[in-house]
């Protein structure tokens, strides 16, 4: 009897796993902000992925700079393709690579299992959970390059395995929590290198959708072990852009560990959005040096539109306009003004990273959720840095294509 429950429920397996087979070669093809396929029980998807973004700065400094920061820039700091998707329902995929410099590097690689509730138990290569800049998509940032603050202190792509999403039904709370080998982008190490832990996590205190509020307040912790990778941590950020020279930059600190720790806040309240973030930082070295940045930005929608939160991932996601623009009457597309100021100082206890407080003002026309034109002033006071010190005037544009 028991041989034969087995067999049964073997078969019905088995039965099942034919129909998921049969229905996968049946995918259908169709657009959805993107290319994406799926079969007809869903229990298969596969979306192609990718982004170009072109941008050029173009810069006036102060003689008391290093002159490589006053050269204006050219260049494509994202030119993505990649897959992801699901198999069997549970099994989610992804794999990216970024062609900008051309030639690829390994961004996200991973295989997980899902959560109905947007969980996600992931092993592969991806972001730390440390920071909410960092983990937006790059296609969905306010400005054209991440703060200073967060381009010093928050960590990139690693090895790891880590755990993230919704803790309850209304999906208000959020926590990611892994552990991380330094890679970097190669995605690969030899011997034994350092190591990473991180925990970033918060909830949602407001969320009325109706009256288009919503308040967001989180935190990350990150201790990293250095070990044999020469036991040296390094922290350096550029002036509100992506491209051309660090403009603060610490050199290789000798300490055997770091630990680092982030707040953060993000709110929108009908057309208006606005975020920041506050970041330490303590390398473990003889001088004891405490580095730290911190920033605050607004935003408007002028046509009227409301910047999406995404409670799976807990970031900014992508807002589409409510007309596209088409050439003509009504298609005016979306239009955003924002400002943000950036305080970061990597200079203490013997380190002599820089300061620098960065003011930008940008203004953004969306043409629909696919493509965007960016254009930003930015003025930054930079004191004490290996470059120098002075003042620094970009306009910074960036053209998008996301898919």
């Amino acid at each position: 009897m028991a041989l034969l429950l087995v067999l049964t429920l073997a078969s019905t397996s088995l039965a099942s796993d034919v129909e998921h087979y049969l229905n996968a070669t049946e995918m259908q093809w169709r657009w959805n902000r993107g290319a994406v396929a799926e079969s007809s029980d869903k229990a298969f998807t596969l979306q192609v992925t990718g982004r170009i973004h072109i941008e050029a700065d173009f810069r006036d400094s102060d003689p008391g700079l290093d002159a490589t920061l006053g050269e204006n820039n050219v260049g494509f700091p994202r030119a993505l393709l990649g897959v992801k998707g699901t198999m069997f329902h549970k099994v989610a995929y992804w794999l990216e690579a970024n062609f900008g410099s051309g030639q690829p590097v390994l961004w996200d690689a991973f295989i997980g299992l899902k959560r109905k509730n947007g969980g996600l138990l992931a092993i592969g290569h991806f972001r730390r959970p440390f920071g909410l800049e960092i983990l937006t998509s790059s296609n969905d940032w306010t400005f054209v390059a991440r703060p200073p603050t967060s381009q010093a202190f928050h960590p990139v792509y690693d090895a790891g395995l880590m755990w993230s999403g919704p803790l309850n039904r209304s999906q208000r709370l959020w926590l990611g929590v892994g552990t991380f080998l330094r890679t970097g982008l190669v995605g690969e190490i030899q011997g034994d290198g350092g190591y990473s832990f991180n925990l970033r996590g918060g909830g949602l205190a407001v969320d009325d959708k109706d009256a288009g509020i919503l308040v967001w307040l989180g935190g990350a912790i990150q201790y990293q072990s250095l070990r044999t990778q020469g036991q040296t941590v390094r922290y350096v950020a550029k002036p509100a852009t992506s491209l051309g020279p660090f403009a603060l930059d610490t050199g290789v600190i000798d300490a055997p560990n770091d630990l680092r720790l982030g707040f953060e806040f993000a709110a929108s309240f009908g057309p208006v959005h606005t975020q920041a973030e506050l970041n330490w930082a303590q390398p473990d070295a003889p001088s004891d040096p405490n580095l730290w940045g911190g920033y605050v930005q607004v935003g408007w929608f002028i046509t009227g539109e409301r910047r999406v939160w995404s409670k799976v991932r807990a970031v900014w996601g992508l807002t589409p306009p409510e007309s596209d623009f088409r050439g003509a009457a009504p298609g005016h597309g979306a239009w955003e003004v924002a400002v943000r100021w950036d305080r970061t100082d990597l200079s203490d206890g013997g380190v002599t990273g820089g300061e620098m407080d960065t003011l930008t003002i940008g203004v953004n026309w969306y043409w629909n959720p696919n493509a965007r034109v960016m254009v930003n002033y930015a003025y930054a006071d930079i004191r004490t840095a290996p470059t120098g010190s002075g003042s620094l005037n970009l306009v910074v544009v960036r053209w998008q294509v996301r898919f």
